[in-house]
């Protein structure tokens, strides 16, 4: 049995069927495109007064929440008799990030590709996974020995990617793939973190472009704020991977 990683190009194919199936889910107007032309999906389900929205992949690299939202969606489809169509209407947007959940995707295909069996692809995630729990063990002897944060070493969770860069997103979307590339030699992103890529291609995290980000007055202030544990080799205040709000360069 193949691997159930589901890259971009996969999700668009389980949606298409999803779409021609057209029982007790139906695919609407899109909400909108990105930057870089992919369409922001969005499907309807019941008629009820009652709406509740359920969404995944805000944060790209967050690609199990677009595999449950499509899970469901196939359950529903195949069989709605659990949801009260006429009180409540639900609305699918399984990827409401496409061009993170692309590029964080298309990373990972580059050591677990879409022919790669169930079990070497469960053995090379818990590798991963023990490499982000070294990375936080080391990150915090480091804050209980009263030391700063480690900013330049590579940690062990990007050194697994260490060898993947823009070159693994699909020629097909060669203007979001060239603007990758030119965030990563300007010098102030580390190697190895593509599969982690929660902003857009722009490098702007939507969720923290917020007034109630309480970081916006010192990145206003030039300030370079690094997340801390397993990131802090990561600017935050300037776009890239995560957490970004914005580029103060560009800010009006």
């Amino acid at each position: 049995m193949n691997n159930l990683i589901l890259d971009y190009e996969q999700v668009m194919e389980k949606l298409n069927e999803i779409k021609r199936q057209g029982k007790n889910i139906k695919e609407q107007e899109i909400l909108g495109e990105t930057k870089y032309g992919l369409p922001i999906r969005h499907f309807l389900c019941g008629r009820g007064k009652r709406h509740i929205v359920i969404t995944g992949a805000a944060h790209g690299s967050e690609i199990i929440t677009t595999d449950f939202v499509l899970r469901l969606m196939q359950q529903i489809q195949k069989d709605g008799k659990d949801i009260n169509m006429n009180d409540y209407t639900l609305h699918f947007i399984p990827i409401l990030n496409p061009e993170g959940y692309l590029i964080s995707t298309s990373a990972v295909r580059k050591i677990i590709p879409r022919e790669m069996n169930l079990e070497e692809a469960e053995k090379i995630c818990k590798e991963y996974y023990k490499a982000y729990k070294q990375d936080d063990a080391e990150a915090q002897k480091r804050r209980d020995e009263g030391l700063e944060p480690d900013r330049k070493t590579m940690k062990h969770h990007q050194e697994m990617f260490s060898n993947v860069d823009y070159t693994a997103i699909p020629a097909k979307y060669n203007d979001l793939r060239e603007n990758i590339r030119k965030l990563y030699e300007s010098g102030n992103i580390p190697n190895g973190t593509m599969q982690v890529w929660s902003a857009n291609g722009d490098g702007i995290d939507m969720q923290a472009n917020s007034k109630y980000n309480r970081n916006l007055d010192r990145i206003e202030n030039g300030e370079k704020i690094y997340l801390e544990r397993r990131y802090s080799n990561i600017i935050s205040s300037m776009p890239g991977p995560l957490n970004c709000p914005y580029d103060v360069k560009k800010r009006i």
